[in-house]
């Protein structure tokens, strides 16, 4: 989707002054793809802590184990693989190491990994808005339409199919020879082009963006209906509108900040056509909008905080609970060395109070009770050791 490796610097040689500018440009290409390759790889602890705070949070948390939180898993997968895969790749591009530039293997991989994450992105966030408007267009039939099992298979299916048309082109569907430059528009007919990027995205952004505005319309309808029937709606139902219309919301800004993020680099495509830019000059553009691109793989896990109040409870007792692992392990580390050294600070009465008063004001998850996520003054000492066992 890209053309970050075409930066061959035609320079005429029939004199020294034309020599020496071909030099510095080779130079300055160098340095701009080792600023990129830096760029994008700092990304990546961001983006693989963000997902697997969100992994650990749903897996650990009862209440967060819905099927709209599935398809939330699933997109913190191809998120991970952008963090672990589709990055490292590119970075090695940029640093052009080695003669991976001019590798086809390497070359059909890297864009595999990127039509793989981007295309399981959109095609999760399409489902989660299906299952959005599901909830909030026909509530009563919301628990018989989407179950646990038609998810998970929905899933499945959806990495199949993105998984086989990410590999096509390893299968010999591409353009490729001797010549060619690792360029996503020259090395791949155009069916292919158009199907995997922009048929995928404008289907799956306009269908999401229909839907959700169909949601917000009717949030709006029965929010006038509830002022209305305050006296006779019950308290359960305007709670669970209030909780779908929260869900939509959080997941709709998702769907948002995806097109923001990647609305500057499908933007930039034409410049490849317009003669009026140097080649150097399309590929600094397009690999700057790449990288705000790549970065929107570590804004969810933000949106969830900031959004979700059920995430932003489990993200606050995941990593207290973890801090206070780092921490034991390192009291334990340090008695365990003052064993050695004729020390022992295990009958020290100061180290026993301090150790059960910190463990005892830690917030810790509860995978007790279906709707319950266990407070710092409710949870019971056996929802703590469940808790432990679990994570």
């Amino acid at each position: 989707m890209d053309n970050m490796t075409g930066w061959n610097v035609s320079a005429s040689s029939t004199n020294n002054s034309d020599s020496i500018y071909a030099d510095d440009s080779e130079l300055d290409t160098k340095l701009f793809g080792r600023i990129i390759a830096a760029i994008m790889i700092m990304f990546i602890p961001f983006i693989l802590g963000g997902n697997l705070i969100v992994l650990i949070a749903v897996m650990s948390f009862v209440k967060l184990q819905t099927v709209t939180n599935y398809f939330v898993v699933s997109l913190a997968f191809a998120d991970l693989l952008v963090g672990a895969g589709t990055i490292p790749l590119y970075a090695v591009f940029h640093l052009q190491t080695g003669n991976v530039v001019e590798n086809k293997t390497a070359c059909l991989i890297r864009y595999a990994l990127v039509v793989e994450s981007c295309g399981a992105s959109l095609l999760n966030l399409l489902f989660i808005s299906i299952d959005r408007f599901i909830a909030v267009i026909y509530p009563l039939r919301y628990y018989s339409l989407v179950t646990p099992k038609r998810a998970k298979v929905s899933i499945l299916i959806l990495w199949i199919y993105i998984t086989f048309v990410s590999l096509l082109p390893t299968m010999g569907w591409n353009l490729w020879n001797d010549d060619s430059v690792c360029d996503f528009y020259e090395i791949f007919p155009k069916a292919y082009v158009v199907i995997s990027s922009f048929l995928l995205i404008s289907v799956c952004i306009c269908l999401a963006t229909l839907m959700y505005v169909r949601i917000f319309l009717e949030a709006k309808r029965q929010h006038k209906k509830m002022v209305i029937e305050t006296a006779h709606r019950s308290t359960s139902i305007k709670r669970r509108l209030e909780r779908d219309l929260s869900s939509a919301k959080a997941m709709a800004t998702v769907l948002l900040m995806f097109v923001i993020f990647w609305l500057p680099y499908l933007a930039s495509a034409p410049f490849r056509f317009s003669p009026y830019m140097s080649n150097d000059l399309i590929n600094v553009i397009k690999d700057f909008a790449l990288c705000l691109s790549m970065s929107n793989s570590m804004i969810n896990p933000m949106i969830y905080a900031l959004l979700r109040k059920d995430f932003r409870a489990a993200f606050k007792q995941v990593l207290q609970l973890k801090l206070t692992q780092l921490r034991t392990a390192s009291k334990n580390g340090n008695k365990s060395d003052n064993s050695n050294s004729g020390v022992s600070l295990k009958n020290t009465p100061n180290s026993e109070m301090n150790l059960t008063k910190m463990t005892n004001s830690i917030p810790v998850p509860s995978v007790i009770g279906v709707n319950h996520i266990c407070e710092v003054d409710n949870c019971s000492d056996s929802g703590r050791e469940s808790t432990l066992a679990v994570l």
